[in-house]
């Protein structure tokens, strides 16, 4: 018996492929005409909406919103059985939502992981205001946007989904059925 939904596989496996996609051009292209050269200071911010948005290019060379939690090594293994264990779920789930959900978090994984291999560090750069409140987020990329409206999804997916029961295998009539043979 299928533990899958082949249209929730689908789309997780097109938004995932959609969003590494868009991943990995905006990094591209933040490092082709923002990040001349290794040497920050000749990096230039590029202003979208004053005192709210900035494509501010930074390079993380730790994890989640610049914390650090270990050696190099981790920061590549442990995004892999991360990627692992969603496939995992990706593979158990029925619902279109979650499966939209799982795509989202895998393109994000993937995008920053992708990063890692090649730069050993991630392109972020979005840099995101409340003037009014005083807030400023961390500067971040579209993966790790992918990952949190991914989380999101799951939540959403989870407490408002429909939930599918397990469809009992059909059995042929008979006295063994509880059913009579027809007439």
């Amino acid at each position: 018996m299928r533990r899958f939904s082949t249209s929730a596989l689908v789309l997780t496996g097109a938004f995932a492929a959609a969003g590494l996609a868009l991943d990995v051009v905006s990094k591209q292209l933040v490092r082709a005409f923002l990040m001349p050269g290794t040497e920050p200071w000749k990096w230039q911010n590029k202003v979208l909406i004053p005192d709210i948005l900035t494509i501010n290019p930074t390079r993380n060379p730790d994890g989640l919103f610049g914390l650090s939690y270990g050696p190099h090594w981790l920061y590549l293994v442990l995004p892999v059985l991360g990627i692992a264990l969603v496939a995992w779920f990706v593979f158990r789930n029925r619902q279109k939502l979650a499966g939209v959900a799982y795509g989202l978090i895998l393109a994000g994984a993937l995008g920053n992981l992708v990063d890692r291999f090649t730069l050993g560090w991630v392109v972020d750069f979005i840099d995101f205001r409340i003037p009014g409140l005083g807030f400023r987020w961390f500067t971040f990329n579209l993966a790790d946007a992918f990952i949190v409206a991914g989380i999101i999804g799951l939540l959403v997916a989870e407490l408002f989904g429909r939930k599918s029961a397990p469809q009992p295998e059909p059995t042929a009539p008979g006295p063994e059925s509880g059913t009579p043979p027809p007439e």
